[in-house]
């Protein structure tokens, strides 16, 4: 009986590293389509070791779960990225790629027991500090000059005022003429200011922890303003029920809405992002997630018979990039492209499903409301790591709870027992 416990725990060990594996591959910036980052036979063996990730992934659930039952709860949350899948592809106007492989791994990793996917978050958390880390050095050695090698490649949109600082291809600058921003090992610094921005929302800013002070200097090297949003509405989220917190919390949002769009800096990046936190009569200033195109097209999709269910996947963008030199990340467009039907069961059901995983959890709800309010600005639920983050960081937080619970009840039971019984 013992050796085959260990067996399945040294396969539990195994498939929790592909899965990291696969959530590495997923955001690094060299499989970017159209991006000249990396080489083609680098992407070709990306591709090829993603199936065999995948192949790898499948066999050792077939074996780890050959007998057991799966809670519904996580048939549910494994089943919602194939729905979006098939629906997308079936009410599609224009299908760019099949790309079954994402849900197919999302699927296998949902099924997964707590275990296996606490040691894929705290991998894949322990890989953003490191690259988070080497971002910021870059960074440092790109403004200061100093002598850390790199090449410029062009960014991935084709926009030709827009270019990459490549170090090493496992770490990324955007540039253009008048900033400079860490992107990790990621394509876009929005999206790493966005992952670091869920990764410090939902718990007490530790300050005695560097990986901690890593991740906030990183994120504010992105100059993202997601990655401002998500580390305030998280601190806001936390800290409602507590009275005594809401001189901390007014003085907070009273800086951000009064003060800080009024501050002059020297650096005209931290200028622009201050100036995006300015409230208008047209909502947010910074607000950057809708072109008028979009606005136009929502407001006449909402008007219209289309309301219900949309165009089809791939409308929104198609039509906006007829009008518009650059695509927007928004909800919106799935609100065209889906109608209130499709946007509310692909994207408003599954909030659900992880609000009752996080069983009341104060820190694992926070993170699950932040999550939903960044897909405002970044609609990828069903992207292979941001599905994979949302399964794994919730079991993470609820075991971390009750690790602590356990501490503080050993201690409790220690000092009585020298109170009773003396030194």
């Amino acid at each position: 009986m013992v050796s085959v416990q260990r067996n399945i725990f040294g396969y539990e060990k195994i498939i929790a590293f592909c899965f990291f594996l696969s959530i590495s591959i997923s955001v690094w910036a060299v499989r970017t389509p159209h991006s000249e980052l990396g080489s083609d036979m680098l992407r070709a063996f990306l591709a090829g070791l993603f199936y065999i990730l995948l192949i790898a992934e499948y066999a050792i659930s077939l074996f780890l779960y050959r007998s057991g039952r799966i809670k519904r709860i996580l048939f549910l949350t494994a089943l919602w990225p194939v729905l979006y899948w098939i629906y997308i592809h079936i009410w599609s106007f224009e299908i760019e790629s099949l790309a079954i492989t994402s849900p197919i791994i999302v699927f296998i990793f949902a099924i997964q027991n707590d275990t296996i996917k606490r040691i894929v978050f705290v991998l894949f958390k322990k890989l953003l500090i490191i690259t988070s880390l080497i971002g910021i050095i870059c960074y440092l050695s790109y403004v200061f000059g100093l002598g850390i090698p790199y090449t410029i490649a062009p960014y991935y949109d084709g926009r030709p005022y827009q270019n990459y600082v490549n170090y090493f291809n496992i770490s990324f600058l955007y540039i253009n003429s008048s900033s400079i921003r860490v992107c990790g090992i990621f394509n876009e610094p929005g999206w790493l200011g966005t992952t670091i921005g869920l990764l410090l929302c939902y718990e007490k800013f530790e300050m005695r922890k560097v990986s901690n002070w890593i991740l906030l200097v990183a994120g504010l090297m992105t100059y993202s303003l997601a990655f401002v949003i998500l580390f305030v509405v998280g601190f806001i989220i936390r800290n409602i029920a507590e009275i005594k917190k809401w001189i901390a919390i007014a003085i907070c949002l009273g800086g951000i809405l009064v003060v800080l769009p009024n501050i002059n800096t020297d650096n005209p990046q931290l200028n622009k992002l201050i100036a995006r936190l300015e409230f208008t009569s047209s909502g947010l200033k910074g607000n950057n997630r809708s072109s008028s195109t979009v606005d136009e097209l929502l407001s006449e999709t909402m008007s219209s018979k289309r309301f219900m269910f949309g165009y089809g996947d791939g409308y929104a963008e198609y039509y906006n990039g007829l009008k518009e030199y650059k695509q927007v990340l928004t909800i919106k467009t799935e609100l065209i492209n889906l109608g209130l039907v499709g946007t509310m069961l692909l994207y408003i059901v599954p909030f659900f499903f992880f609000w009752k995983l996080s069983h009341k959890n104060k820190k694992a709800m926070v993170f699950v409301i932040c999550f939903w309010i960044s897909l405002y600005q970044r609609p990828w639920l069903y992207i292979v790591s941001n599905y994979m983050l949302l399964l794994s960081i919730i079991p993470y937080i609820q075991a971390t709870a009750k690790e602590n619970h356990c501490l503080v009840r050993n201690r409790i039971i220690s000092v009585r027992k020298k109170l009773i019984y003396g030194n």
